[in-house]
């Protein structure tokens, strides 16, 4: 019996001393440096000088590359993925294993770096553990797995970046040192709160920025503003933006420990720092391009926007609402000049316009995806020998007569260069909202609630599904028949796109089904021409 009690009494104390560690795992997690979010153009490879960081001591970091694994090989980020640090109790004491001063524990642990799609789900474990050095306001290095000195950066950079600050932490020994690091604490805690409010969650593409004339030159709270002559927005030099393809601004904002004069208060977390707000352009995949303008005045906030002045220099109009070059706008700012970041948070017109703005296309993207989710159409992978650039005879296809398609050419884009195949990539045919109703036979009809019109993008991608490019920002569709259909690349190029793999010599011969796509239901309704 005595040895049954035992048994009972070493099972009760290691089930507990288990659950005290599980517990403690999940407290340390749920602090702000282990629930950063981590995207790849906040994620290096550097070069460092000196190799490793002496608290208080500069320390800078250039020759930005794209981070390795702890394999050396390159990540793979897919669409939108980020890696998160994770604490993990470590029983073997490990050399390189933290101390536990935050519980008074006695338990150790890791520090593993983990990939993640955007939904969440785990991807894989970039690294089992890491030794971590230099925090400061700036960021932090990860060494994986003793191979890989990992650069963490607190904001996005591009890879031009040279980064330099004194860290306040040379090599990290105990936990507290991760948890309660004042300057990274604060300035992580800055890129995951303020920035996930309408304000600065908002992308603005072209049809929604402009270089306007003012009048009066600054806006005045509660009196009339009139913005006329839209031109194309510049960027902080002067030149034009360029846009590339679909290509998006958002406003960012970053600890300015310069105390700058055209810095805003942060009177939201009261922790006595100040702010920029810079301006970055990116690919429509989420990849900074560039850093537009590192700072700017705001003002003239209202119901159908704000003013950005680039660096002091180029006002630049932010609209809510997507405006073409002879709009004029006019309206009662409520705000004048913003000075303080719950000006930017808590604007009531202005918030109250994005969030609108974003339900309005939140709705038309659920019907798209609505289309996506049950259309074989939209899920279907198109490789080299299914995309096809052809002649056609006749020209123009007609509903139930035949139609013949020759001399099968590699597939073009729509400046009529070949498309870059590469290794293992496809095609796809993306459905996307049309905001500004310009050109009417490149739409597809939707026959849902809100009558909204669609435009169809043609994508090339990567085997493991990276965008590589849009070819054809959009396009009609021809002859949709048992054999495949056309795709008129932007109205230039008629791509062939079969349901089966041919080659160049083949004739195609078929009767299609319909000559011209207008509609959404025309898409869901094929089966056999979508796969």
């Amino acid at each position: 019996m005595k040895s049954v009690k035992f048994l009972f009494v070493f099972a009760f104390l290691a089930i507990s001393a288990l659950i005290a560690k599980s517990q403690v795992v999940s407290d340390i997690n749920e602090t702000t440096f282990f629930k950063a979010k981590y995207r790849k153009d906040k994620v290096w490879d550097v070069k460092r000088s000196p190799a490793f960081p002496i608290a208080g001591q500069n320390w800078t970091l250039s020759g930005l590359m794209a981070a390795y694994d702890a394999n050396g090989g390159t990540i793979d980020w897919g669409q939108d993925r980020y890696l998160m640090l994770v604490a993990e109790v470590d029983n073997t004491n490990g050399a390189n294993s933290l101390v536990d001063d935050v519980n008074k524990s006695a338990v150790k642990y890791s520090v593993s770096l983990q990939l993640f799609e955007s939904n969440g789900a785990l991807v894989k474990v970039v690294s089992k553990w890491g030794k971590i050095a230099g925090i400061g306001e700036k960021g932090f290095m990860y060494e994986e797995q003793g191979y890989y000195g990992t650069f963490f950066s607190v904001a996005a950079v591009p890879s031009s970046t040279i980064i330099s600050y004194k860290p306040t932490l040379g090599t990290i020994t105990k936990l507290s040192e991760l948890v309660n690091t004042s300057d990274l604490t604060k300035s992580l805690e800055v890129a995951t709160g303020i920035s996930d409010g309408p304000f600065f969650s908002t992308k603005y593409r072209k049809e929604n920025v402009w270089d306007v004339q003012r009048s009066p030159a600054y806006p005045i709270a509660g009196q009339d503003w009139t913005l006329s002559g839209l031109k194309g927005a510049l960027d902080n030099s002067g030149a034009s933006l360029d846009w590339g393809q679909d290509r998006y601004l958002m406003l960012v904002p970053e600890v300015d420990n310069a105390n700058s004069a055209n810095s805003l208060i942060d009177d939201i977390n009261n922790n006595g720092s100040k702010h920029n707000v810079s301006l970055k352009l990116y690919e429509s995949n989420g990849t900074l391009v560039k850093v537009v303008s590192k700072w700017g005045k705001i003002a003239g906030i209202g119901e159908k926007g704000f003013m950005y002045e680039e660096e002091g220099r180029f006002g630049t109009f932010f609209f809510v609402a997507v405006v073409n070059a002879t709009t004029v706008i006019k309206y009662k700012p409520t705000l004048a000049a913003v000075t303080k970041l719950s000006e930017l948070i808590n604007a009531s017109d202005l918030t109250k316009s994005l969030n609108v703005e974003k339900a309005s296309e939140g709705t038309k993207n659920m019907e798209v995806e609505k289309v996506v989710s049950i259309s074989p159409f939209f899920k279907a992978k198109y490789t080299k020998n299914q995309a096809w650039d052809v002649q056609r005879s006749p020209a123009n296809p007609v509903a139930g007569q035949d139609w013949t398609l020759s001399g099968l050419k590699c597939a073009l884009d729509a400046s009529g260069v070949n498309i870059d195949w590469g290794t293992g990539r496809y095609l796809m045919i993306v459905a996307s909202a049309e905001n500004s109703n310009k050109i009417a036979n490149t739409f597809v009809y939707d026959i849902y609630k809100n009558n909204a019109r669609f435009n169809l993008s043609l994508r090339l991608y990567e085997s493991n599904g990276t965008l590589v490019k849009v070819i054809s920002k959009w396009g009609n569709i021809k002859g949709m028949g048992d054999k495949g259909f056309v795709y008129e690349v932007e109205g230039k190029y008629g791509t062939f796109f079969s349901t089966t793999d041919v080659n160049p010599s083949s004739t195609i011969t078929y009767k299609p089904r319909l000559a011209d796509v207008t509609k959404q239901t025309e898409l869901i309704q094929n089966k056999k021409e979508g796969r």
